[in-house]
């Protein structure tokens, strides 16, 4: 039969919005706007039905409309439902706090003008959207921009981060930074989510590991993907000098790819005050000046490479001879850790690898 009916409701419960979609649309997916909407409240409901009930729907057009609009406040919308039992995986962190419009459309759920928070940063601005309810690989597509603390996204973020968790949870950051996530999530396969995400550092701090110094007035963009990351013209100040990093990151079927490469300058007074790096500030006790210096880091199959150098001019040295040098004399320095053999033949089979240091 056809229906003509319109209205405005004056209060509702976001928790139960789910329980008005149309049958047509697949049980999946209403279960997921019932898993995912957990709270929240909605005012100024407006709703349409138009058409002959047999094309609800109604995703042409013509055939008629169907549509509910509704405008929520204080609502926990959790894009990624937890999983529970063997299959359960790190949660995801969802929207808190959320205020904006609910839209329901033909067999499209939009979420638009958003404001809240999420995992203890302030979205200003949020859209989702699932184009088509009814079909039988839904795809949600999430677009946010945020503020907020640097460190807290590292804690929250670690245990998203899969093999490189425990390397984002041993970082220390400080201050500010903006954020920008572009999510694509199929229902139907969490595990397939595609990850655009930009981090905008503006004067951070941040120290990489416990044993290394901090760099301070952090510039420039990190981008990541659910694959890995690059960085943007990234500069800094470390060990007392400017300094600029370049570099990507591929994290692939559990293979970790990292190249990271630094130029900068080190003073004698920038070494002396990193003392994360005991033995190099004791060092320093016997330097002055200033130094260029070159530095590049590598990680193929859970093993590390580097490489330092410089020509140390600039920088004297009151060292035991032949190590003591004036300032304007230059010492070239190269320190090299590299990979010579990678022996599969370990304890059950586990790859075994042999490394070089010289200097």
């Amino acid at each position: 039969g056809v229906l003509d009916l319109q209205g405005r409701l004056t209060r509702a419960d976001g928790t139960r919005v789910w329980r008005y979609l149309p049958l047509h649309i697949p049980k999946h997916t209403r279960d997921y706007v019932r898993d995912s909407v957990t709270r929240g409240s909605a005012s100024v409901v407006d709703f349409k039905v138009r058409g002959d009930l047999w094309d609800m729907p109604f995703i042409d057009p013509k055939h008629g409309d169907f549509r509910i609009t509704a405008k929520v406040a204080d609502v926990s919308y959790a894009f990624v439902p937890p999983v529970a039992g063997p299959a359960a995986g790190p949660a995801w962190p969802g929207l808190t706090g959320l205020s904006g419009e609910l839209v329901f459309e033909r067999a499209g759920m939009q979420v638009r003008n958003a404001r809240g928070r999420i995992a203890g940063l302030d979205v200003s601005k949020a859209e989702a959207q699932i184009a088509d309810l009814s079909h039988h690989a839904p795809v949600l597509k999430l677009e946010a921009q945020a503020k907020g603390p640097l460190g807290e996204l590292l804690r929250v973020g670690a245990p998203l981060a899969g093999e490189v968790g425990s390397t984002l949870a041993d970082m220390r950051a400080g201050g500010n930074a903006d954020y920008r996530l572009r999510l694509e999530l199929p229902l139907e396969a969490m595990q397939k989510a595609r990850l655009q995400a930009g981090i905008v550092l503006a004067d951070n701090e941040l120290q990489l590991a416990a044993a290394a110094p901090s760099l301070t007035q952090l510039r420039g963009t990190l981008n990541f993907t659910e694959s890995g990351f690059s960085l943007a013209g990234v500069q800094a100040r470390g060990l007392g000098g400017a300094l600029r990093i370049e570099g990507s990151g591929r994290f692939v079927a559990k293979q970790e790819e990292v190249d990271i490469r630094v130029q900068g300058t080190a003073s004698a007074e920038g070494l002396r005050a990193a003392r994360e790096v005991d033995w190099l500030a004791r060092l320093a006790k016997n330097a002055s000046g200033s130094t260029p210096y070159a530095a590049q880091f590598a990680m193929r199959q859970g093993a590390s490479e580097f490489l330092l150098t410089s020509s140390l001019q600039g920088l004297g040295l009151q060292l035991p001879a032949p190590l003591t040098k004036q300032a304007e004399e230059a010492m070239p320095l190269r320190v090299e850790k590299k990979v010579v053999l990678r022996d599969n033949r370990g304890p059950g089979g586990a790859a075994q690898v042999h490394d070089q240091l010289s200097l």
